[in-house]
């Protein structure tokens, strides 16, 4: 494992793509309606078969507010396969609710 590190670029594909999934994973376990925004900053590490995002997520919820929610989610690398289309997994370890985002 290292020392975690800021993110340099919130819009790089795999970040976006696990902020995401955190909000997706949130969703599903609260039956909630959120929908992601961006990544407003946060900071990766390396760990143990992947990397662990800790991120500042803004979301809009059902009726159209904008809100801030830290997420740390850990992208898990899986072995290979030839048959699996998805060669990683993404476990939700942490969802803090919300920081109103005023505009």
């Amino acid at each position: 494992m290292s020392g975690a590190e800021p993110i340099k670029d919130v819009n790089d594909s795999e970040v976006k793509f696990a902020a995401g999934e955190a909000v997706k994973i949130h969703n599903d376990k609260k039956d909630d309606d959120l929908v992601f925004i961006r990544v407003v900053n946060g900071v990766k590490q390396q760990v143990d078969y992947g990397k662990q995002y800790s991120l500042l997520i803004e979301a809009r919820n059902g009726d159209g507010t904008h809100w801030g929610y830290c997420a740390k989610i850990k992208l898990l690398r899986k072995p290979v396969s030839h048959h699996d289309p998805y060669p990683h997994s993404y476990v939700l370890i942490s969802w803090e609710d919300p920081l109103k985002f005023y505009d």
